[in-house]
């Protein structure tokens, strides 16, 4: 977790299943809605004079009435990547706007030091009004990845904007 929030103080985590108006706009982007549509969210918090010391914060009313919107600092899902030179799982961290902070497999994995490279050049893109697939980065890094990529990144912002949903539901008072 912390290659892809180190200087995050708290954080959350609780599986979401993307509901149907989220399946919708995936079979809108993707031509059909995945398989998988239960993903663990991890949700990131900062606070000052706790940076890097990460905590978990379980689902305790008490305990989450103190992570407002305004220390959010992101989102982590470890989703599906579909593609021949890594069938496994990759991490994607988003932005509060959902845009992509970090993507990376396990670097522990045999591919990492090829696959990482190439996952690092998504950084940046995304966002809140990405409707469809990412747009390929400059340097390409071949279509087979592209697609992988695009997929896991809808089903990450999916994913979070579940986490999202339920934040407004339980902080509506703010």
């Amino acid at each position: 977790l912390n290659d892809f929030f180190p200087e995050a103080s708290r954080y959350i985590q609780k599986e979401y299943t993307i509901d149907e108006y989220g399946q919708k706009r995936l079979k809108s982007a993707l031509g059909r809605v995945p398989d998988d549509v239960t993903h663990t969210v991890f949700t990131f918090f900062g606070f000052e004079g706790e940076a890097g010391n990460m905590t978990y914060v379980p689902q305790d009313p008490i305990l989450l009435d103190e992570l407002t919107a305004k220390k959010k600092t992101g989102y982590l899902t470890f989703v599906p990547l579909d593609t021949a030179p890594f069938p496994g799982e990759v991490g994607i961290a988003l932005n509060s706007a959902f845009e992509i902070t970090g993507l990376q497999i396990h670097r522990t994995h045999e591919q990492a030091g090829e696959l990482n490279p190439k996952l690092a050049s998504y950084v940046g893109m995304g966002g809140r009004t990405q409707t469809g697939r990412l747009t390929p980065p400059k340097k390409k890094p071949g279509a087979d990845i592209e697609k992988a990529v695009s997929t896991a990144y809808l089903l990450a912002r999916e994913a979070a904007t579940m986490n999202v949903r339920d934040e407004r539901a339980r902080t509506w008072n703010e």
